[in-house]
């Protein structure tokens, strides 16, 4: 479960980093991150729904609903970036797919980073940060 939160933000950081510094080993990281992420998001995704159905969560409906329908979204996401990623690499002019594969691996590593919370929330209650 925890392996694509960590690819993801990964990528992102790589993206970001090849961007701003017209690096290819970055890009290249970032490309092997988001294609990372997204192959280990869907077993993720499968075994998420899986272990919400078996597990209670009481009180907490709408905070799991969020959880589902935002993991299933970002493991959507991933793909599509990774699509992106693919394009900007096999592309002569990588400059509007490399900006999608910056923005794209961005956004998901904070919905990601969101979906990671709200499961953080439903493993360890609502007050888990409570100190």
């Amino acid at each position: 479960m925890h392996f694509p939160i960590a690819l993801s933000i990964l990528a992102a950081l790589a993206a970001v980093l090849g961007r701003l510094r017209a690096s290819e080993p970055f890009r290249h990281t970032a490309r092997i991150a988001i294609h990372g992420a997204a192959a280990t998001a869907i077993p993720a995704i499968l075994l998420g729904w899986f272990a919400a159905a078996a597990t209670p969560h009481p009180g907490l409906d709408a905070v799991l609903a969020w959880h589902r329908w935002l993991g299933t979204a970002a493991g959507a996401g991933l793909i599509a970036v990774a699509v992106c990623t693919e394009l900007a690499h096999r592309q002569i002019d990588r400059s509007p797919w490399a900006w999608l594969v910056v923005i794209g691996s961005t956004l998901m590593a904070l919905v990601v980073g969101v979906v990671g919370h709200l499961g953080g929330i439903l493993i360890f209650g609502p007050d888990h940060f409570t100190w």
